[in-house]
């Protein structure tokens, strides 16, 4: 009487209820791939250039562009530059709109920091951000990255480093 109880996960079943059942699709998909040398591929399916956002206004908001920090970072790069130690500054690429958020909501002036670099002894290197492109906001597509990387190489080389 009780044995059909026990042999109930024997019985046939079709697939569909089970691939139905408690099977959350998720909205997204981010995969990771980690390289040898550190670095990380990444990617997210759909791409959505909006997703960093929200926590990059917090992130903005909180921390704004200090002029003394900025005098001591540009007073360090003095210290190397006369040590013979070559300095390379660059802003990463990222979306324009994210780029626009950053500059109002922290207050920061590339320019100042372009010019303040130069004559402290560093080197600004400036991209060109419609050449990359972000798939979150924040971070570039595997290609950009590469792209990017490859930029900055090509430009450090031609300061005869």
């Amino acid at each position: 009487m009780y044995f059909s109880y026990y042999t109930r996960f024997f019985n046939p079943v079709k697939p569909s209820r089970y691939l139905t059942r408690n099977v959350k699709i998720p909205k997204e998909l981010y995969h990771e791939d980690f390289m040898d040398n550190g670095w990380v591929a990444s990617t997210l399916i759909p791409e959505n250039q909006k997703k960093a956002h929200k926590s990059s206004k917090e992130s903005f908001n909180k921390n704004l562009v200090s002029a003394e920090l900025l005098q001591q970072l540009l007073a360090r790069i003095r210290k190397w530059d006369e040590s013979g130690i070559s300095v390379f500054v660059f802003r990463p690429p990222t979306t324009i709109e994210l780029r626009e958020m950053e500059d109002k909501l922290s207050h920061f002036d590339e320019q100042l920091l372009i010019d303040g670099v130069n004559k402290s002894g560093g080197t600004y290197i400036k991209a060109e951000l419609r050449k990359y492109h972000s798939y979150d906001g924040s971070h570039l597509s595997i290609e950009s990255a590469i792209a990017f990387s490859e930029f900055l190489a090509e430009q450090i080389n031609r300061t005869g480093f």
